[in-house]
């Protein structure tokens, strides 16, 4: 999920293994604090009004994996169309 088209350019134990596909993006450190926005949330629930609802999106550094989820008009599509201002 978290490759990129490009080559490593640090030499780590999570590095890609594969030429030409790289670990260059924030989706740990991304999904981590969205976990835990959404943790700190629910326990907060009770002093809230409305509703939040969390998407991850595949591919966001290109835009793709959005433009998929809208043409494949999946729930995630569905519920992040819903939330454009």
């Amino acid at each position: 999920m978290d490759a990129v088209d490009d080559d490593e350019l640090f030499d780590c134990t999570f590095a890609s293994q594969v030429p030409g596909a790289a670990h260059l993006c924030g989706h740990d450190l991304h999904t981590a604090i969205g976990v835990d926005i959404a943790l700190v949330l629910a326990r907060l629930r009770k002093q809230l009004n409305g509703r939040v609802v969390f998407v991850f999106q595949s591919a966001e550094e290109t835009c793709e994996g959005a433009r998929a989820m809208i043409e494949e008009n999946s729930r995630s599509a569905a519920v992040a169309a819903s939330c454009r201002r």
